[in-house]
């Protein structure tokens, strides 16, 4: 079967450049948000680790909302998981019933250049968290696609070195979604790296 010749701006995720090394890798955002009404928007990427408070469990950024010179990115993948906080709380039927209705009403959006690159109902993008799904409970979840972790929704995004993106969470329902538990949003970008040679 012929393979389309590879895109210009894409040749060196195909043959690095000396000096250079091509490696998978993922970046991951992470929000808090606190119990009550969902905010409008939740922006993702925009923080970087060791600064305003940010951790390394929180993201994995070296510059918010771009990937650092000299580095690219090509990413290919993106998963997006809601979770209750408090995991022992995971296993109430509320919490089933708000992660649900998060699923049915939050929309996906990236933009690249302030130009839009993908705008996606959420329960379109695999959380890809292995048994447990959603919630942590193994009984009751609410998972949005298969729970295996090889399940990811497919793009093709190149991160120029330092272009600017954002992935956002927007809640389009008038009032938002009112949720009853503390819970946690996040978004794994996976896909290839190149980076100088370490």
């Amino acid at each position: 079967m012929l393979q389309p010749a590879p895109r210009l701006d894409l040749l060196e995720f195909v043959t690095p450049p000396q000096g250079a090394e091509l490696i998978r890798y993922s970046y991951y955002s992470r929000k808090e948000v606190s119990s009550g009404v969902w905010p409008s928007e939740l922006q993702f990427f925009a923080d970087q680790a060791g600064v305003a408070g940010a951790t390394i469990r929180d993201t994995n950024m070296t510059k918010g909302s771009a990937i650092g010179n000299p580095r690219r990115f090509l990413a290919q993948f993106i998963n997006l998981d809601v979770y209750c906080i408090d995991q022992a709380e995971a296993i109430a039927p509320d919490v089933s019933a708000n992660l649900a209705e998060l699923l049915r009403q939050l929309v996906l959006k990236i933009e690249c250049l302030d130009k839009e690159y993908l705008t996606v109902p959420a329960w379109i993008v695999p959380a890809g968290g292995g048994l447990t799904g959603f919630s942590g409970d193994t009984v009751d979840i609410v998972a949005n696609g298969v729970a295996d972790k090889r399940n990811a929704y497919p793009i093709e995004l190149n991160l120029e070195r330092e272009a600017s993106f954002s992935v956002k969470l927007l809640s389009p329902v008038a009032g938002g979604v009112t949720t009853t538990k503390d819970l946690i949003a996040e978004i794994v970008l996976t896909g290839l790296l190149l980076r100088p040679k370490q």
